[in-house]
């Protein structure tokens, strides 16, 4: 069945809400696996959502195994297509990112990502440095994607206070003006205060007051931008998984899919780059990163891509050629995913009408 131009589309609300459900999902398995005491690795939890992924939103993914355990070459997990636009005269526009996935070590006092700052035996560079390399040479946003599941209220408190603009939950207005009566000497005068209040105090009495209704399920999967990580300090490597202040930027991932916030993303992923490679160029000695031709007063910037200017196996993916994977070393898993409401596959197959989640979305 064709269903290129039928005029078949999925609402993005959909899609938004897969996601959404996607990360309640991996907190609920994380919280399971701590309850009888197996550890869950994060190859477990991309491998299990890449297939329901690829099983409950077909035809608007599409995925495509290369080869595994890439990551000791380039730092990845996986490349992440997504399309957001469907040109009628122009071609359609892509965001593309490659990514690494980390799961959370929920001790209790300092929530981690245990591997985050790991150093390669063979080449001394951080993971998250060949990530950059990667990202640099393909042209690809890097991210990492972690998997979470927390069990500090405390904690969790803290990470929404600093973060309660950026969820959208709440945004304080600017110092409040009051004035008051006061009788001095017989005589009445009026006395104007201005007061800046608390931010830490009026977020926990929004919190204790049941203002905020934030779903913790929400941050079972969530995001940073991997140039986040360079400008840490990285000696110290204590950077909190979540808090308020020196703290990995910590962002839900449906923030990126269901708020239309890419082109904010590239913008900041731009501003970054441009501050790794001025450090890059006063630091050489000892840096991991492999940018020699970069020019920091003229940085190559990311931005969304033309399906002609993708790799040439993504394209082999979106046009359903066969694809020699062996002529392709250093690539994982690539996953396709289209945000414009139309399908990534052109021909449906037979078990597109056992996809339950589309059909009881459908029906709803």
């Amino acid at each position: 069945m064709s269903i290129k131009n039928s005029g078949f589309k999925m609402d993005r609300k959909k899609i938004c809400k897969y996601i959404k459900d996607t990360s309640r999902y991996i907190w609920s398995k994380i919280e399971n696996s701590k309850a009888v005491g197996v550890k869950i690795q994060e190859e477990t939890v991309t491998e299990t959502i890449l297939i329901n992924i690829a099983k409950d939103l077909y035809p608007y993914t599409k995925i495509k195994t290369f080869h595994k355990n890439e990551e000791g070459i380039n730092g990845a997990d996986w490349e992440w297509y997504i399309r957001i636009k469907e040109g009628e005269d122009t071609e359609d526009l892509w965001l593309g990112m490659i990514v690494q996935a980390k799961i959370l070590n929920d001790n209790a006092k300092n929530p981690s990502y245990d591997s985050l700052w790991k150093i390669d035996d063979k080449t001394k560079k951080y993971q998250f440095e060949k990530l950059l390399n990667t990202a640099y040479e393909k042209e690809l946003l890097p991210i990492y994607c972690f998997y979470n599941h927390l069990d500090n209220s405390e904690i969790l408190d803290e990470y929404i206070l600093g973060n309660l603009e950026k969820l959208k939950l709440h945004k304080l207005k600017s110092p409040k003006k009051e004035e008051f009566d006061f009788h001095v000497g017989g005589e009445e005068k009026k006395v104007i205060v201005i007061s800046n209040p608390d931010y830490e105090q009026v977020g926990r009495d929004i919190i204790e007051n049941g203002a905020i209704d934030f779903d913790n399920e929400l941050l079972g999967w969530t995001y940073t931008s991997a140039f986040n990580l360079y400008k840490l300090d990285r000696e110290s490597q204590k950077a909190k998984a979540f808090g308020a202040s020196g703290a990995i930027k910590n962002i839900p991932i449906h923030n990126l899919i269901c708020k239309n916030e890419i082109n904010q993303f590239i913008k900041a992923v731009n501003e970054d780059w441009k501050q790794v490679l001025i450090d890059f160029h006063r630091n050489m000695s000892g840096n991991g990163l492999e940018l020699k031709d970069a020019d920091p007063k003229n940085p190559r910037e990311f931005k969304l891509r033309k399906t002609s200017e993708l790799p040439q196996y993504v394209q082999d993916m979106i046009n359903e050629k066969d694809i020699d994977v062996t002529k392709y070393n250093g690539v994982s898993h690539v996953f396709l995913l289209s945000l414009d409401g139309l399908p990534i596959i052109n021909n449906i197959a037979p078990h597109y009408a056992s996809s339950q989640y589309i059909s009881n979305q459908e029906g709803q």
